[in-house]
């Protein structure tokens, strides 16, 4: 299927109306329908006939883990396309720590005072 190569070697810079217009679809139908028609089950398979599924992803991320032969870049640029296309990234984990952190020190506390008395006198100088 022409849609399916052409998502295969597409590099980013055509939009998926673009994509279908060129494999053939009428505009009307490209820009109302373009994310039906990619993921109906005619086109996923197609992609998967070209190799351009999840499961050859890993496999290849395999390969390039355990033979240092290979040029890893252009096979980790393959295997991340795939991921993309199919949105199987793994969600990033994120953690936030909120601390309050309250200090009694006198030394701190009149450098704390210094310092906005420094920007009070700046302040008003510039008025």
């Amino acid at each position: 299927m022409l849609l399916a190569r052409n998502l295969v070697l597409a590099d980013g810079t055509k939009t998926q109306k673009q994509l279908l217009i060129d494999s053939g679809y009428a505009r009307s139908t490209a820009s109302f329908e373009s994310r039906k028609i990619i993921e109906s089950a005619g086109v996923q398979e197609a992609l998967k006939l070209l190799g351009f599924d999840e499961d050859n992803a890993k496999r290849v991320v395999g390969e390039i883990l355990n033979d240092n032969r290979k040029r890893a870049q252009d096979r980790l640029n393959a295997a991340d396309k795939v991921f993309k296309v199919f949105g199987t990234y793994a969600p990033e984990k994120r953690v936030e720590i909120q601390a309050r952190v309250d200090i009694k020190d006198e030394k701190l506390d009149a450098l704390r005072q210094e310092y906005e008395d420094r920007m009070q006198k700046l302040l008003q100088n510039q008025t």
